[in-house]
Protein backbone atom coordinates (compact mmCIF):
# COMPACT_ATOMS: atom_id res chain seq x y z
CA UNK A 1 0.00 0.00 0.00
CA UNK A 2 1.38 3.48 -0.89
CA UNK A 3 1.49 6.51 1.57
CA UNK A 4 -1.25 8.15 0.06
CA UNK A 5 -3.54 4.99 0.51
CA UNK A 6 -1.96 4.86 4.31
CA UNK A 7 -2.48 8.67 5.11
CA UNK A 8 -6.18 8.28 3.55
CA UNK A 9 -6.92 5.21 5.15
CA UNK A 10 -5.70 7.25 8.76
CA UNK A 11 -7.50 10.77 7.88
CA UNK A 12 -11.09 8.20 7.37
CA UNK A 13 -10.05 6.86 10.42
CA UNK A 14 -9.74 9.87 12.66
CA UNK A 15 -12.51 11.38 10.91
CA UNK A 16 -14.48 8.68 12.10
CA UNK A 17 -13.45 8.77 15.72
CA UNK A 18 -14.39 12.65 15.68
CA UNK A 19 -17.80 11.82 14.15
CA UNK A 20 -18.49 9.13 16.58
CA UNK A 21 -17.32 11.50 19.66
CA UNK A 22 -19.68 14.35 18.11
CA UNK A 23 -16.28 16.57 17.26
CA UNK A 24 -17.88 17.52 14.13
CA UNK A 25 -15.91 20.60 13.27
CA UNK A 26 -13.01 18.62 13.38
CA UNK A 27 -14.56 16.09 11.37
CA UNK A 28 -15.66 18.26 9.06
CA UNK A 29 -11.98 19.38 8.24
CA UNK A 30 -11.48 15.57 7.92
CA UNK A 31 -14.39 14.69 5.69
CA UNK A 32 -13.69 17.53 3.11
CA UNK A 33 -10.57 16.27 2.82
CA UNK A 34 -11.74 12.51 2.04
CA UNK A 35 -14.53 14.14 0.20
CA UNK A 36 -12.27 15.92 -2.36
CA UNK A 37 -10.73 12.69 -3.18
CA UNK A 38 -13.70 10.39 -3.14
CA UNK A 39 -16.63 12.28 -3.86
CA UNK A 40 -18.94 9.51 -3.94
CA UNK A 41 -17.55 7.41 -0.71
CA UNK A 42 -17.74 10.03 1.51
CA UNK A 43 -20.77 12.52 0.86
CA UNK A 44 -23.25 10.99 2.66
CA UNK A 45 -20.94 11.42 6.05
CA UNK A 46 -19.72 14.90 5.00
CA UNK A 47 -23.24 16.13 4.20
CA UNK A 48 -24.83 14.86 7.29
CA UNK A 49 -21.66 16.30 9.27
CA UNK A 50 -22.56 19.78 7.28
CA UNK A 51 -25.86 19.31 8.34
CA UNK A 52 -24.94 19.12 12.08
CA UNK A 53 -22.77 21.97 12.20
CA UNK A 54 -25.67 23.76 10.32
CA UNK A 55 -23.10 25.08 7.67
CA UNK A 56 -26.43 24.76 5.14
CA UNK A 57 -24.60 26.98 2.62
CA UNK A 58 -21.84 24.59 2.30
CA UNK A 59 -24.19 21.47 2.08
CA UNK A 60 -25.84 23.06 -0.49
CA UNK A 61 -22.69 23.93 -2.64
CA UNK A 62 -21.33 19.82 -2.14
CA UNK A 63 -25.05 18.60 -2.79
CA UNK A 64 -25.56 20.53 -6.26
CA UNK A 65 -21.39 19.74 -6.96
CA UNK A 66 -22.96 16.16 -6.57
CA UNK A 67 -25.42 16.40 -8.56
CA UNK A 68 -23.58 17.81 -11.41
CA UNK A 69 -20.62 15.36 -10.98
CA UNK A 70 -23.30 12.65 -11.71
CA UNK A 71 -25.28 13.96 -14.67
CA UNK A 72 -28.12 14.82 -12.86
CA UNK A 73 -29.29 11.78 -10.56
CA UNK A 74 -32.28 13.08 -9.20
CA UNK A 75 -31.68 11.67 -5.68
CA UNK A 76 -29.13 14.59 -4.69
CA UNK A 77 -32.04 17.00 -5.83
CA UNK A 78 -34.11 14.88 -2.86
CA UNK A 79 -31.17 15.58 -0.68
CA UNK A 80 -31.21 19.81 -1.63
CA UNK A 81 -34.90 19.54 -1.08
CA UNK A 82 -34.38 18.43 2.43
CA UNK A 83 -31.99 20.77 3.49
CA UNK A 84 -34.10 23.23 2.35
CA UNK A 85 -36.62 22.00 4.25
CA UNK A 86 -34.80 21.98 7.42
CA UNK A 87 -34.00 25.17 6.89
CA UNK A 88 -37.66 26.22 6.61
CA UNK A 89 -37.74 27.31 2.66
CA UNK A 90 -40.47 25.30 2.23
CA UNK A 91 -41.44 26.80 -1.56
CA UNK A 92 -37.56 26.04 -2.38
CA UNK A 93 -38.20 22.31 -1.17
CA UNK A 94 -41.05 21.58 -2.50
CA UNK A 95 -39.69 22.86 -5.77
CA UNK A 96 -36.87 20.30 -5.47
CA UNK A 97 -39.19 17.73 -4.50
CA UNK A 98 -40.63 18.28 -7.35
CA UNK A 99 -37.71 18.41 -9.74
CA UNK A 100 -37.02 14.86 -8.21
CA UNK A 101 -39.85 13.31 -9.70
CA UNK A 102 -39.68 15.20 -13.23
CA UNK A 103 -35.80 13.95 -13.85
CA UNK A 104 -36.58 10.79 -11.99
CA UNK A 105 -35.68 8.03 -15.27
CA UNK A 106 -38.45 5.22 -16.16
CA UNK A 107 -35.72 2.38 -15.12
CA UNK A 108 -36.27 0.16 -11.75
CA UNK A 109 -32.89 1.12 -10.99
CA UNK A 110 -33.45 5.24 -10.64
CA UNK A 111 -36.95 4.81 -9.13
CA UNK A 112 -35.78 2.41 -5.71
CA UNK A 113 -32.88 4.60 -5.35
CA UNK A 114 -35.27 7.69 -5.00
CA UNK A 115 -37.88 5.40 -3.50
CA UNK A 116 -34.95 4.44 -0.62
CA UNK A 117 -33.37 7.39 -0.03
CA UNK A 118 -37.13 9.39 0.39
CA UNK A 119 -37.78 6.47 3.01
CA UNK A 120 -34.53 6.44 4.81
CA UNK A 121 -35.01 10.80 4.86
CA UNK A 122 -38.15 10.12 6.62
CA UNK A 123 -37.28 7.99 9.14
Amino acid sequence: MSNAQDDANYDAFLARQFLQNGEYAKAAEYYQELFNINPEEYYEDYINILLQLKDFDKAEKVTKLMYKQSENNPVYLLDLGGLYAKQNKEEDAIKQFNKTIKELKADRYSINEVALKFKNKSN
